[in-house]
């Protein structure tokens, strides 16, 4: 099969041109002329044509791209001159730009300049800066000569980039590339413009009623520091974020910002009546959004534009100012979308997909096996959480059970504050602690219930509690049954007391007299424990939260012990900000106890959050680790953590620093635009990653499988969407669902399910 590589140079003005249109607009609009384009076959030289529409068709009609694989750079605008205006539809579609975005995401940057930069290509040439204004009957010969050599040596550079990165390129990503280009360049999906110009004034209307429920200037609304004024003027602190761009503090008052849609539902009826009005005077997405779908439905069909690995992870992102990844559920946008005459749409979408992967690549083998068998995990987590039967479980309950979809330290057990030891179910938010290396603020103490405790040295905790050991966690059923492994954390509690200067003014009268009277007695006692193992259900207790590392020092007959406290993975303060979200307001002491029983009650999944932190330590030094699965993931320092598709999750330059606390964690470096911005990385977060690439993957693979009989015209995070005739609506549904169950040959024990549903409309009417 031929390679053809295709340019196409076209007339553009300061007026016409990306700086003011979008890829549709500009294409379909009248004054769009092609002043040239270049074509290269396999090795060949690259052939430069130009002159008009007819004869254009004509030349590019010369190459037989019904068996060829046509390749260019930022594919998406090249295919679909010639899918739209010359009605040519290529074989396969490779794109050097997508491919790029998988293999450096933005770290190298997505121009032909930049990528050849990179690859030491060759220069790309800056011809096209002289064409600003010019139709093509206003070169010279000269000047269109000049302009076809241009154009020509970016068809090599791109040849040339294309054999690079094709270089242990996945094919399976390539289909995937060739299927996300065409639901743009050949779209088939129509718009109702009645019910889009119906609700674009509704829109409207809305928005002028928020804004006449405020009298300030509608320039003080929109401005960020005015804004922030008003807020104060009520007793409102304005909400604050870290800027992506300049690494620093800045107003969080943009539509997306969680501090921001709080105000919303603020105490105060006026300052929710601010914010509202903020929303329609400076936000008008969905006003903006409305009158580019008709404008759109004005021109033809709707083209779906997705970028192709838009994040770390692999996921497709929105485009074109339209972002089809983020149509509120139930808008009128969705519903106005509808298949063509004599068609039916259908959308699947992979049910808790994550939630799957996360316990299958945790080998949490009871969760996998009731997603297996359709149980309601989240009934099932709410069940764990409220301590009631399943068929008891409320709508809410079930909810909060969805969102959070770990032990714990006996009553009387002596803890290490700066005012001496207690007891830890008398430890207070005022009580600093000792967490081995300084004295730390804790979000207080948190009632476990009862549980299973297992006893040595004197001392009960639940077998799974973390302790301690050297620079590695242990669980304490293993200090328990092992003397060495005991003997080691001991040594480990006693090596980091802190000093006598530090314990100045530290009383130590209510410590525990089998640990004697005095802090060198801790420091150099050792256990040579043999008794038989004790076991008990006691009132347990934990720490929320102690310090930047997670921990805090307790005391027990034989010397003390550094123990990992509650909060590892997605916190009690991430979760409270995730319900929050959707309407749910939950305080945070209860957020710590939702999370503490998830952790209980699936304990492989902390675990492999911890080994995904190990797994960037490895990555940082340039080493392997374990990670998850054998066979699914690998972990290759210096290159990434590789996917299963051949891909990999890259956290470039990773690296150790101290955060404003002057405590060490880990970051890399995230390109937002021209800035460099350091990111932080855990063990957490980093396996959030891998279960959306992995996630990812599965939907890829499952798009692929449909396209083989219906057309795939969108994607929207896990979900398909597809059109099928109208005269086998139940059986291309059918097919869908049958198709998003399968298992990859790489998860074969991963329990899929879907859920679909076929109607006109995207909105499901």
């Amino acid at each position: 099969m031929n390679i053809l590589y295709v340019d196409f140079e076209t007339y553009y003005s300061k007026e016409f041109g990306f700086s003011k249109l979008t890829t549709e607009e500009y294409i379909r609009d009248p004054r769009f002329e092609v002043i040239g384009v270049a074509v290269q076959r396999n090795k060949e030289t690259p052939v430069w044509f130009s002159g008009t529409h007819d004869a254009t068709a004509a030349f590019l009609r010369t190459f037989d791209w019904e068996d060829s694989i046509a390749v260019a750079h930022n594919a998406k605008f090249d295919m679909a001159i010639l899918s739209w205006c010359f009605g040519i539809r290529p074989h396969k579609i490779a794109d050097t730009l997508s491919m790029a975005r998988a293999k450096h995401a933005t770290e190298v940057g997505g121009s032909l300049a930049a990528l050849s930069e990179h690859y030491g290509l060759g220069v790309k040439g800056t011809e096209v800066l002289d064409a600003l204004g010019k139709r093509r009957l206003d070169f010279t010969p000269q000047q269109l000569q000049a302009y076809g050599e241009y154009c020509c040596n970016d068809v090599v550079l791109t040849s040339k980039l294309f054999a690079r990165l094709l270089h242990r390129f996945p094919a399976f990503e390539l289909s995937l590339i060739d299927l996300t280009i065409r639901m743009f360049t050949e779209p088939v999906l129509e718009l109702d413009i009645p019910m889009l110009q119906q609700h674009l004034q509704a829109v409207r209307t809305r928005r002028e009623e928020l804004t006449q429920k405020v009298t300030q200037d509608p320039k003080m609304l929109r401005s960020n520091p005015q804004f922030a004024q008003l807020l104060r003027q009520y007793a409102v602190e304005p909400p604050m974020k870290t800027s992506l761009t300049t690494g620093k503090q800045t107003y969080a008052l943009a539509k997306t910002d969680e501090g921001f849609r709080a105000l919303l539902e603020h105490e105060n009826e006026y300052v929710q009546a601010l914010a509202a009005a903020r929303l329609g005077v400076k936000s008008t997405l969905e006003e903006t959004r409305t009158e580019r779908f008709i404008q759109i439905a004005q021109r033809g069909a709707l083209p779906i534009p997705l970028r192709y690995y838009a994040a770390r992870t692999g996921r497709w992102g929105g485009d074109e100012l339209i972002n089809m990844q983020n149509l509120p559920r139930g808008s009128t946008l969705k519903h106005a979308i509808r298949a063509p005459a004599g068609y039916m749409f259908v959308d699947c979408d992979l049910s808790q997909i994550e939630a799957r992967v996360l316990a299958w690549l945790a080998q949490q083998d009871d969760l996998v096996d009731a997603f297996a068998r359709g149980d309601d995990v989240y009934k099932i987590m709410a069940s764990a959480i409220y301590g009631k039967p399943q068929e008891e479980i409320s709508k809410g309950e079930r909810f909060v059970g969805k969102t959070t979809i770990l032990g714990c330290i006996a009553e009387g057990t002596l803890t290490l504050c700066e005012s001496g030891w207690k007891p830890i179910e008398t430890v207070t938010l005022h009580d600093k602690l000792w967490d081995g290396e300084e004295w730390v603020c804790h979000r207080g103490l948190l009632r476990k219930g009862f549980k299973e405790t297992w006893k040595s040295c004197g001392v009960w905790l639940t077998p799974d509690h973390r302790v301690l050991c050297g620079t590695r966690w242990t669980e304490w059923q293993y200090l328990v049954t092992d003397e060495n492994t005991r003997s080691r954390a001991l040594a480990t509690g006693a090596e980091n007391l802190p000093s006598q200067a530090m314990l100045r003014g530290t009383t130590t009268g209510g410590m525990n007299p089998a640990i004697s009277g005095s802090l060198l007695a801790l420091k150099t006692r050792r256990t040579d424990e043999r008794s038989k193992l004790c076991k008990q259900n006691l009132m347990t207790y934990d720490i929320a939260y102690a310090g930047p590392r997670n921990r805090y020092t307790i005391a027990t007959d034989a010397g003390p012990l550094i123990v990992h406290n509650c909060g590892y993975g997605m916190g009690a303060a991430k979760f409270q900000a995730q319900l929050k979200n959707f309407g749910v307001d939950m305080p945070l002491e209860e957020c710590e106890r939702v999370i503490h029983v998830y952790r209980a009650t699936y304990p492989n999944i902390p675990q492999l959050w911890k080994q995904a932190n190990d797994a960037l330590l490895a990555l940082m030094q340039s080493k392997t680790a374990p990670l998850g699965l054998d066979g699914v993931l690998s972990v290759e320092g210096g290159a990434g953590i590789r996917l299963p598709n051949g891909l990999y999750i890259q956290y470039p330059n990773l690296r150790k620093v101290k955060n404003d606390e002057g405590h060490a964690e880990l970051v890399y470096d995230m390109k937002k635009g021209r800035a460099t911005i350091p990111n932080k990385i855990y063990g957490g977060k980093n396996i959030e990653n891998i279960c959306q690439a992995l996630a990812r993957i599965v939907v890829g693979e499952h798009m692929l499988l449909v396209a083989k009989k219906y057309k795939v015209v969108m994607t929207v995070h896990d979900a398909i969407g597809c059109v099928v005739p109208e005269n086998e609506a139940e059986e291309g549904l059918q097919y869908v669902e049958n198709c998003m169950r399968i298992r990859p040959q790489w998860a074969l024990t991963l329990p899929l399910n879907c859920e679909g549903k076929v109607a006109k409309s995207y909105g499901g009417e």
